[in-house]
């Protein structure tokens, strides 16, 4: 399989799972509060099992959709909790904020002829210090 296919495969699966979470986000208007912190604990427990099962060909995609789901049930439940704190123009903000920053970002790594493979180390490291000193 070359880069074109995989990076196919790869973006038609991540459709799919927004897809899906957006599946989520509905049904979790109608899930009642009571359930939400179960249904959070569950989905933490399942992407611990799924990290740990990432290699396996078996069931992947199973988990994936399952943890998509969960995710946007979880998710409706957050976004009403900011929305109603900070009211939808600032979340709204932040949301388009993170469309553009991403959209540019995968854009310069489509382009992007080098290998940077060898940057997750150190970029993970970046990351816990930053959310640590902020």
């Amino acid at each position: 399989m070359n880069r074109y296919n995989a990076l196919e495969q790869v973006m038609k699966w991540f459709g799919i799972f927004w897809l899906i979470t957006g599946v989520g986000l509905f049904v979790g208007g109608f899930v009642p509060d009571e359930l939400m912190i179960p249904i959070s604990i569950a989905t933490f427990v399942i992407l611990l099992i799924s990290s740990f099962l990432r290699k396996s060909k078996k069931g992947g995609i199973k988990l994936g959709i399952l943890i998509s789901f969960l995710l946007g049930i979880t998710l409706r439940n957050v976004a009403e909790y900011y929305i109603g704190d900070l009211g939808f123009s600032i979340v709204a903000s932040v949301v388009i904020s993170c469309v553009i920053l991403f959209s540019i970002l995968s854009f310069i790594g489509f382009k992007l002829k080098r290998d940077l493979s060898g940057w997750g180390n150190i970029l993970l490291i970046l990351l816990i210090g930053l959310i640590i000193f902020s």
